[in-house]
């Protein structure tokens, strides 16, 4: 879910709110509650009739049970099936209702944390690919779901591997939580991928797999150099962010990281990150005195905190986060079909130190299957094969690898990209020295299935837009004159204040 009040700055800076403008527009809704069969939802149909309508986000059979399942029967019979669906959850559904949603090009976000956590099963994700449906990523909400898309993208790879024979490739999973998500929001024409006249919405990863997907998916906190949300850079390691910001940026907790939350034209935008963790720390202590001095004697107040404990406020990070697995490799739920211990020890254990990376993959990017009319994918929401499977508007090619472990995620939308000589790579090693961090693989922090940007639209029209593709020289002679940032530690430090 998002913040529960819009005004803070870390939901106008940090990352994208659907729930708020976005691109000078406000036309996507949500729906959390329980569907039932008086829901009428003229608004949806209004907008789907106009066009309007970006994207419908609603929870729809988060459960294993038939009254879960029958939630999808009054979609269908109140006429609300609509291409701008965005079903999250759909753990009850089958093929048929599967067969559905790919009829009208809806989109279904897989939860798979969230889901084993709380009801030991998740979708039937390989019917769902089967059925061509559009198939996003994203962690439900904090209290059962994962910190971030990027964690939640090892639980989907493992499900994968363990309980579905593998049968997503890298690339597919990569673009749920990338281009795939920008289309499910209908946000394709301004994030998404890295193309001239996108919104800067980036995140920068260093190199620790020669595959650019599978870097992704193995990437974890350390590994996250920068962030930059419409052309700012918000988050990063902080030689980086002092290089991009000066000293405008505050400590992030571990790993030498630094976090930019301020931002004088957004609402409350004077907010420091510093007294958003101190006021989230005195909540979590619920101190009934103290909360009455900050909050007010609100009704109800002693009947909702009665049984309210300290349990202190969750760590930032999951790397290093020992109670996260312990939750994990503790629930009975969420190891009914898998071991779930092996998310651990297959991408957080780095008790090794990680190989350089001196060459990278060639990547042939799958060709797209042509629409039913004939054209080339993105296809019109009533094509039944607006699936998942079909992910060709989103191509990548890795840089060159010499300097700090880096690689580059370029996701041209319609184009594919030739593959990668890996020789000229090397021949290029010493240009590229200082190179180490322009290029990142795009995320939608979709959170952008969950985050950010306000009605700060305006305060923000700052958004720096990508108005051509680095040329190599170029970035070459401009990294001749700035700092190598400092590799990330390895090791988790022993507290959060580390």
């Amino acid at each position: 879910g998002g913040p529960s009040n819009p005004d803070d700055s870390y939901a106008t800076v940090l990352s994208r709110n659907i729930e708020d403008y976005n691109f000078g527009r406000d036309e996507i809704h949500t729906k959390v509650t329980e569907l039932t069969s008086d829901y009428v939802g003229n608004h949806i149909k209004t907008g789907n009739a106009s066009g309007e309508l970006d994207a419908w986000f609603i929870h729809i059979a988060e459960g294993v049970d038939e009254r879960s399942r029958a939630e999808f029967d009054i979609l269908v019979q109140n006429n609300l099936l609509v291409g701008e669906l965005v079903l999250i959850h759909g753990v009850a559904l089958g093929a048929q209702e599967f067969r559905q949603m790919a009829d009208v090009g809806a989109t279904l976000v897989w939860s798979p944390l969230s889901n084993l956590l709380l009801y030991g099963q998740t979708a039937d994700i390989a019917a769902a690919k089967e059925a061509g449906v559009h198939i996003t990523l994203a962690p439900d909400w904090a209290p059962s779901g994962s910190k971030s898309p990027l964690h939640e993208l090892k639980v989907a790879d493992l499900w994968d591997d363990e309980m579905l024979g593998d049968i997503f490739t890298d690339y597919e999973l990569v673009d749920m939580v990338t281009a795939g998500a920008a289309e499910a929001t209908n946000w394709d024409n301004e994030v998404g991928t890295i193309a001239p006249g996108m919104v800067a919405d980036l995140v920068v990863v260093d190199n620790i797999h020669a595959n650019p997907y599978r870097n992704l998916i193995n990437a974890i906190d350390p590994d996250v150099r920068l962030t930059i949300v419409g052309g700012l850079a918000v988050y990063g390691d902080a030689d980086m962010m002092t290089a991009l910001k000066g000293a405008d940026n505050e400590p992030a907790g571990k790993f030498g990281k630094a976090v930019d939350v301020t931002f004088l034209a957004a609402p409350e935008g004077a907010q420091t990150w510093a007294s958003i963790v101190e006021n989230l720390t005195m909540a979590m202590r619920f101190d009934v005195d103290e909360m009455t001095a900050a909050f007010g004697d609100a009704n109800d107040f002693d009947s909702v905190t009665r049984d309210m404990t300290n349990v202190g406020l969750d760590p930032w990070y999951t790397y290093g986060d020992e109670r996260y697995f312990n939750v994990l490799n503790g629930s009975g739920t969420a190891n009914v079909q898998i071991d779930m211990s092996l998310l651990y020890d297959r991408y957080y254990d780095r008790a090794e130190n990680l190989p350089a990376i001196t060459e990278f993959d060639v990547i042939e990017e799958p060709e797209p299957e042509p629409c039913a009319d004939g054209t080339m994918p993105p296809c019109a929401s009533t094509n039944p094969d607006n699936g998942g499977d079909n992910t060709g508007d989103q191509t990548t090619e890795p840089t060159n690898p010499t300097d700090g472990n880096s690689d580059t995620n370029s996701g041209n939308e319609g184009q594919n990209t030739a593959p990668i000589d890996t020789s000229q790579a090397e021949e290029e090693d010493v240009e590229s020295a200082a190179l180490m961090m322009f290029f990142g693989l795009v995320i939608v922090l979709l959170a952008a299935l969950y985050f950010v940007s306000r009605g700060g639209e305006d305060a923000l029209a700052a958004e720096v837009q990508i108005e051509k593709m680095w040329d190599e020289q170029e970035a070459a002679a401009k990294s001749a004159e700035s700092f190598v940032p400092a590799p990330p530690p390895m090791a988790p430090p022993s507290d959060e204040a580390e």
